[in-house]
């Protein structure tokens, strides 16, 4: 009885050091990939962030394939790309892609894959609206 206790308490703490170990391991990764200064600004439908071209792909998925350009001066460290599918009036899904480094007076490719919606023998009635909607950059 005691010993089995006594691996219930190791099996506990070697689970207690897991979580935390994967924890610190995930602040580490975080701040690598957004850089250590941790002040990014969001700003809503970035002005002068335009979608310049789209089109939808034939795939597994719903895959839409397009272009961004940005006719401002400033960087923006992420853009997020969002599609909204829709039959008829009736929102069916939304996705969204984030395009990484969009330089000043630049143009980047993108592709947005949306699950749950198939790429092939759609309906006539699917549509899709895109939009810039939102824009990263570090302050």
């Amino acid at each position: 009885m005691k010993k089995l206790l006594t691996n219930m308490l190791i099996s506990f703490a070697t689970g207690i050091s897991f979580v935390i170990g994967i924890g610190v391991a995930s602040m580490v990764f975080d701040a690598f990939e957004n850089g250590f200064s941790g002040e990014q600004e969001y700003v809503k439908l970035p002005e002068d962030v335009n979608i310049i071209e789209h089109k939808l792909k034939s795939g597994k998925h719903f895959i839409v394939e397009g272009a961004l350009s940005n006719n401002s001066n400033q960087d923006w460290d992420t853009v997020i790309v969002e599609v909204v599918i829709f039959a008829g009036n009736a929102e069916l899904n939304d996705c969204d892609e984030r395009v990484a480094d969009v330089l000043a007076n630049g143009k980047r490719n993108f592709q947005v894959e949306c699950y749950g919606v198939s790429g092939v023998g759609l309906p006539s009635n699917i549509r899709y609206e895109i939009s810039a909607r939102t824009g990263i950059k570090s302050s």
